[in-house]
């Protein structure tokens, strides 16, 4: 099954409007992500889009984004201003991501 098949939450055109008029929210909430670190509050508008939590891992700032999901795995947005989404080499999981625009890409955990 593709990257948020289940969800449609990336299939459409109006998602890229969508994302278009989010953007410069989106970076700033992932801007205030500290390194290493989370954010793990209540649900919050960030553009057009409801987050419900964002961590940061090697670099890259994944947004747990609601409707993005298939009803088991989590998923959103990650940005990644310096390339590719990179993986721990020790992790047991690695979430599946696929490159969307710029230094944003969709990401789905996997297990």
């Amino acid at each position: 099954m593709p990257l948020h098949s289940a969800s449609g939450f990336h299939n459409e055109r109006a998602t890229v409007a969508r994302f278009a008029w989010s953007v410069d929210s989106l970076e700033e909430f992932a801007r205030s992500v500290p390194p290493g670190g989370e954010r793990d509050e209540q649900a919050r508008r960030v553009g057009l889009y409801t987050v419900t939590s964002a961590f940061e891992q090697e670099g890259t700032v994944y947004l747990i984004v609601e409707g993005a999901d298939d009803g088991i795995h989590q998923g959103g947005f990650a940005w990644s201003p310096g390339g590719p989404p990179r993986v721990a080499a020790d992790a047991l999981e690695a979430p599946d991501y696929a490159h969307f625009q710029g230094p944003w890409y969709l990401w789905e955990e996997t297990y």
